[in-house]
């Protein structure tokens, strides 16, 4: 099954709502209301069309071209039987007999497809959306607000002391915690707003539309949530109840790209945890003067604290307050590193200290990590704001 498009597919949910109600419009597909679903999505919408009657993926400009095609051949079968077949049997027809791109069609109810793909986008424990879903409708949203000049926000939230409350009531109590957190997240969210569980005891809320105000708001709603929800065992944590961090990130406030919003938002969650935890923090104008760029090269490190400890990974993006790093184990956050870079534009390889400030799990395996290393201000940076400088300089 062709996941990606999956996820396209469902990568807003209403998509699916929307297309299913407007199939029966009597005004045809050429109606006002089948307009304004293509200028909502843009040429995605012809991709999205053919993938939800198909399960085939077009590229948009094949698609819009196949979409016509569709359309023409459906009012050729009205004219031909006297009466309208509609648009799934007209695409059945077209796909294995006009146009054969399908050999063996099967046919379903299109509230199980509906599932299945909400199932593939979904966390199991949860019910909230996934990081797949999150990854999908984070470029969305992005490309949404580049095309229609519109601004959105994101919250990274983290439960507070949660290893503690694993540790001392068990992972069974710990999974009952995380679906209580969830279920009063979703209680408390706009019917337009995108859940997800980012991974482990962490949450992402995407917010369409939503200003650095509103977001801020928003943040604080859920936080409050949380903070008067009833947990079991509760009053034995720090402070007597399970509590949330939350950090706050903004198009085009904060961030033109996905990956530098979500660092801002990060580094936002961070601030707050370091401040006291159970709070917002919105990011930080000061980190803003810092874009980040992606950048791929390999990094040896280790623990300054350690003789012989060596880890490698490879850079994700970087900036002159800080680099990203992927690498297969965990790092202990705040402990200080050294690391090598070994870039391709420099003869000898980039030597910078710092501390990981971020540690994101992939889940559910946990076999890759995301660090958010922090350079040491004593640093000698002259070698890499020059490589910093050139890849910025290369993207605008």
């Amino acid at each position: 099954m062709d996941y990606p498009m999956i996820e396209k597919a469902a990568g807003k949910a209403d998509f699916l709502d929307d297309f299913l109600a407007l199939e029966t419009d009597p005004g045809g597909t050429e109606s006002a209301s089948w307009q304004s679903l293509v200028w909502s999505y843009g040429d995605d919408f012809f991709s999205l069309a053919i993938f939800h009657l198909t399960r085939k993926h077009f590229p948009p400009e094949e698609a819009k071209t196949q979409w016509g095609r569709l359309l023409g051949h459906r009012m050729e079968i009205k004219a031909s039987l006297g009466r309208d077949v509609g648009l799934r049997v007209a695409a059945a027809d077209y796909f294995v007999n006009i146009n054969p791109q399908i050999t063996k069609p099967l046919i379903l109810e299109s509230e199980l497809v509906r599932q299945q793909d909400r199932n593939a986008l979904t966390d199991a424990l949860t019910g909230l959306y996934n990081r797949r879903f999150f990854n999908q409708i984070l470029q969305r949203e992005m490309s949404v607000s580049r095309r229609h000049n519109q601004t959105f926000s994101l919250l990274m939230i983290d439960v507070d002391n949660f290893k503690f409350y694993n540790d001392h009531f068990g992972h069974p109590a710990g999974d009952k915690a995380l679906q209580g957190i969830a279920q009063t997240l979703m209680n408390t969210a706009r019917s337009h707003d995108y859940l997800i569980r980012y991974g482990g005891e962490e949450f992402a809320v995407i917010l369409p539309k939503a200003s650095r105000r509103a977001a801020s708001i928003a943040a604080e709603r859920y936080r409050k949530a949380v903070k008067e929800a009833h947990f079991l065992n509760q009053a034995q944590m720090p402070g007597g109840n399970l509590t949330i961090s939350v950090g706050v990130a903004n198009v085009p406030e904060d961030a033109f790209h996905s990956s530098d919003l979500v660092n801002r938002a990060d580094l936002a969650l961070y601030e707050a945890k370091r401040g006291g935890r159970n709070r917002i923090r919105l990011s930080d104008p000061e980190r803003r003067r810092h874009p980040r760029v992606d950048y791929r090269a390999q990094v040896d490190f280790r623990y300054l604290d350690a003789e012989r400890t060596t880890f490698q990974g490879e850079t994700m993006d970087i900036s002159l307050g800080g680099v990203r790093i992927a690498v297969a184990q965990p790092v202990d956050k705040g402990r200080p590193l050294e690391f090598l870079i070994h870039t391709l534009e420099e003869q000898a390889a980039i030597k910078l200290e710092g501390s990981a400030v971020r540690v994101i799990g992939d889940q559910p395996a946990h076999s890759s990590y995301a660090l958010g290393v922090a350079l040491a201000p004593k640093a000698d940076l002259s070698s890499f704001r020059d490589l910093v400088e050139k890849q910025i300089a290369s993207v605008h």
